[in-house]
């Protein structure tokens, strides 16, 4: 495990936690001031994500390599369980208390279509766990990925995934896709270049200076190109920069994913109670203390339901997933 990439998952997590908690907080008209100003950054937490995708996944197969059947079934078995159980809670809450979810409808077919990740193609709609969209291109990242393994000659092998990911993002008109081959080349450039630390400090420093410019300029150059290279950079520079060993940040990278995802819970469950009984707070606190929490409830979604869930799955299908 890389330690510095592990604690990156946590902190995107979070930013794209937060940046919900701002919008959701707008919508109960408690509008936050000096979390405002940092909105438009909480968005580039899913870039982060996207890269460092490409990157482990890469990496993780340079170093334990796998068919694409066991490729497969490892990837399914960290992604499928608590997106399954959650997508099923949401669905049966809904359901049976469908007055108590604002303007938000779904369906039999909207939930078919979210349990196998294509709710986006076949509805042009979110799925019932609206966080999951980036899951969505993740299996198919994943898909993709899992061909390129019956290519021995590297360089073919990249040439494959360029196209396969540079058409895929052309069709389905979604160039966060390209995020993914970012990540693959960061995994490529660790494998066969050292960076120095000087000069990894120094593509940090461009990294941050890139963020901090789409924080005050929200048109820059359209950020989700800003927001790919600059994720890139930050990628590249955390795996060469001394690792950090803090246990606490590297178990919110663990359960990051959980945190991810337990926020369509937390936040309107939050703000519904906050409305009533947190009034008399600022926005800016209350908000602090959603984000606190949804980070919370995430970790223990990770600790009680997400962790179990895996290593039932492992233990019954003898295999191991890595991290």
């Amino acid at each position: 495990m890389i330690e510095n990439i592990q604690i990156l998952r946590g902190f995107a997590a979070i930013n794209v936690v937060l940046f919900h908690i701002i919008l959701t907080a707008s919508t109960y008209n408690q509008n936050t001031n000096l979390l405002l100003l940092i909105e438009n950054f909480g968005s580039s937490g899913v870039d982060i994500f996207f890269v460092i995708s490409g990157f482990i996944i890469t990496y993780s197969q340079s170093i334990n390599k796998k068919k694409i059947f066991d490729f497969l079934v490892l990837r399914f078995i960290r992604i499928i369980p608590v997106y399954w159980f959650l997508t099923s809670i949401f669905a049966l809450l809904f359901f049976f208390f469908s007055s108590s979810f604002r303007e938000r409808t779904i369906n039999l077919e909207h939930v078919f279509y979210s349990f196998f990740f294509v709710s986006n193609i076949s509805l042009s709609a979110p799925p019932v766990i609206i966080p999951g969209w980036t899951l969505e291109y993740e299996m198919i990242f994943y898909f993709l990925f899992s061909i390129s393994l019956l290519i021995k000659n590297l360089k073919l092998k990249f040439i494959y995934l360029f196209i396969s990911i540079s058409l895929t993002a052309f069709f389905l008109k979604e160039f966060k896709i390209f995020e993914f081959l970012f990540g693959i080349i960061c995994a490529l450039i660790y494998l066969n270049c050292h960076i120095s630390k000087k000069n990894s400090f120094i593509i940090l420093f461009v990294s941050i200076i890139f963020f901090f410019i789409t924080i005050v300029n929200k048109s820059f150059l359209y950020n989700y190109f800003i927001w790919g290279f600059s994720s890139f950079l930050l990628v590249l520079s955390l795996i060469y920069l001394p690792q950090i060993k803090s246990q606490i940040f590297i178990y919110l990278g663990n359960a990051s994913y959980s945190i991810y995802l337990i926020q369509i819970f937390t936040i309107p469950i939050f703000y519904k109670l906050s409305s009533k009984f947190l009034l008399k707070l600022n926005s800016d606190i209350v908000a602090l203390i959603c984000l606190l929490f949804s980070v919370i409830t995430g970790c223990l979604l990770h600790l009680f339901i997400e962790k179990p869930l895996i290593h039932s799955l492992k233990k019954t299908l003898k295999t191991t997933i890595n991290k």
